[in-house]
């Protein structure tokens, strides 16, 4: 049977070996590699898919999984391997093809990965910038552009227009100025233009008489906000 997952930041080396394991994936044992094509995991930004020297090991590993494996970008991944990487279709939309098993979702894409219908949003702000170099392990385009901001904001008018459309997913890296502010209590000063986009989406879409769920990570949290709003981490939540 088709089965979608999603689960939070794996930080590449630091923790996917250990987060696509039973210890937290107890659903795994159960997969069959024969129906991996039927099976997709989805990761939340900060991947670390594509991150230093390990790309190669981390690939190998994960062409071993009896899923294949989708993913959105964060701040902690290298956003120019991603420019580079070759755009093929799939689910109804363009992807990233990093291998025959793992695929990156792009920004403001809509998806339609079995039954869901899926609207993706990568991206989000460092905090950490300053400890980072440029173009080494920080890179610029982290923060969505404006540009592609106003291509989401086309897709999902374009999405929202749509009749048939019963219910929506929206999976992101960051979140809501207002539902950040429930998770985090402090303030660095840090303004994220990604949270101002988001705010947006979820005005607009709050507008329309649809069934609505929006799952994030980067805060390394596992945390049903509200209704709405899930923050997830190591959990794996399946959509179907």
């Amino acid at each position: 049977m088709s089965k979608v997952w999603i689960t939070g930041d794996t930080h590449g080396e630091l923790e996917i070996y250990d987060r696509f394991t039973e210890k937290y994936f107890p659903q795994l044992g159960s997969l069959d590699m024969n129906e991996r094509e039927e099976n997709y995991v989805i990761i939340l930004g900060d991947a670390g898919i594509l991150f230093g020297d390990t790309n190669d090991d981390i690939l190998a590993f994960l062409d071993e999984m009896p899923f294949i494996t989708l993913w959105i970008d964060g701040n902690h991944d290298d956003h120019a391997l991603i420019e580079e990487l070759d755009r093929t279709k799939k689910f109804g939309n363009t992807v990233g093809k990093v291998s025959d098993s793992v695929f990156h979702l792009m920004r403001g894409k809509h998806y339609h990965i079995h039954d869901l219908d899926i609207f993706t949003f990568g991206g989000a702000k460092s905090i950490d910038k300053h400890l980072r170099l440029e173009n080494v392990d920080w890179w610029e385009a982290e923060v969505p552009s404006h540009e592609e901001y106003e291509e989401g904001l086309e897709t999902l008018e374009l999405l929202l227009a749509n009749t048939e459309l019963n219910k929506l997913y929206v999976l992101s890296h960051s979140c809501p100025t207002d539902i950040k502010s429930r998770l985090v209590t402090y303030d660095l000063g840090i303004i994220d233009p990604t949270e101002y986009y988001l705010t947006d989406f979820y005005n607009r879409i709050l507008d329309r008489d649809i069934e609505y769920h929006h799952f994030f990570g980067h805060f390394h949290e596992d945390e049903e906000i509200d209704d709405i709003f899930t923050s997830v981490y190591e959990e794996f939540i399946e959509l179907i």
